[in-house]
């Protein structure tokens, strides 16, 4: 393999984590700017039309690093109900501890930490793939089994089924990243093949993520800048979070070499773009590995307790850094997840090494 695949989780998984936080800079931002009085003519307004530039931040992210963030601000609305971060930490913990997926758990999992906030039942495409990242890591080398976890967790969990062939679609993406197959541009075509091939229902949901992506290849294509490629993805909006998916992969695609910059593009759409963000690092993260994260994000990240920077996911990046690492050997068939250390890794090529099984 060209990198590890130890190296593919801890990218999607800090890189998603990251992007939670950019995207939530990204939308301070938004906030701010919404407040600010109209003097006139705003930048980017013609004949009383706001242009689609105007309803992006005009802020620099790119010297942003983790911690840059405040944790609250007067100008932004209470902190997101539904918290697909700490779900994904959970799940992923569930994972170590059991050593396989048990639906019971997952169930817990879920049960515990929205039952004091109703905000998971608006929950949207975009963070129940946040929220399920860890599943789809954990069978990357089984699209198959994968498709049917993700299927059965979104049922256990009582979400809309609008949701189920996003999640399949951010899953084989990622499974194609991990498997080091993953081509940019057949990536859309792949990946429509695979919803319709599999076995989720020719529903409404399903057509209108498939129209979404086509959206998004003819955008990319044409190389369609980041505004005008914002605006017509917002446009006509049918299923809540398909808009965010699509954003995903667009940022992801035009720019699959440069994770930073992927991310820094999504941070600046505005209110959405924290679950977003969170969702183009986790792709792009997987595709460029732990190495494609900026070295001021990982020297920030450091791990020295005393430097530890806590992020929104409420641990800092190396405990989720460590937690990905666990995740990785029990995957890889590994007992004893402590044994896991930075200078031997278990490296498990798919299909070759299993001492038990996952089911």
């Amino acid at each position: 393999m060209r990198y590890s695949l130890l190296s593919r989780f801890q990218g999607a998984m800090l890189a998603a984590a990251l992007g939670d936080d950019l995207g939530r800079e990204g939308r301070l931002h938004h906030f701010q700017r919404q407040q600010q009085p109209a003097n006139g003519q705003q930048d980017g307004q013609r004949d009383g039309k706001l242009e689609p530039r105007s309803r992006l931040a005009p802020v620099d992210f790119y010297q942003w690093r983790p911690g840059l963030t405040p944790a609250a601000s007067p100008t932004v609305p209470a902190q997101d109900s539904f918290h697909s971060g700490a779900i994904a930490i959970a799940v992923t913990q569930t994972l170590i501890q059991s050593g396989r997926w048990q639906e019971d758990q997952i169930k817990q999992v879920w049960a515990r930490l929205t039952a004091s906030d109703r905000g998971y039942e608006s929950a949207t495409a975009v963070e129940l793939a946040i929220a399920t990242l860890p599943l789809m890591l954990f069978f990357h080398d089984d699209v198959n089994r994968q498709q049917r976890v993700l299927q059965q967790t979104l049922s256990g969990w009582q979400c809309p089924v609008s949701a189920e062939p996003a999640l399949l679609a951010v899953g084989y993406a990622i499974a194609q990243a991990l498997t080091e197959r993953l081509d940019p541009q057949t990536l859309i075509p792949q990946t429509i093949a695979y919803l319709k091939q599999g076995t989720v229902d020719p529903s409404s949901p399903l057509l209108d993520l498939v129209g979404r992506l086509e959206q998004v290849q003819t955008l990319v294509q044409q190389k369609t800048g980041l505004h005008a490629a914002i605006e017509q993805l917002r446009t006509g909006l049918v299923t809540p979070g398909y808009g965010g998916i699509a954003l995903a992969f667009y940022c992801f695609l035009t720019t699959p070499d440069q994770l930073h910059l992927a991310m820094v593009r999504v941070a600046r759409s505005g209110y959405a773009a924290p679950a977003t963000c969170a969702l183009t690092g986790a792709i792009s993260g997987a595709y460029s590995t732990l190495n494609g994260l900026p070295l001021s994000w990982q020297l920030a990240m450091h791990p020295d307790p005393d430097s530890m920077v806590p992020l929104r996911w409420g641990l800092s990046g190396a405990a989720i850094a460590q937690l990905t690492d666990h995740l990785f050997t029990v995957w890889a068939g590994g007992y004893d997840t402590a044994a896991l250390t930075a200078t031997m890794p278990a490296i498990a090529a798919p299909g070759i090494i299993r001492p038990r099984s996952r089911d």
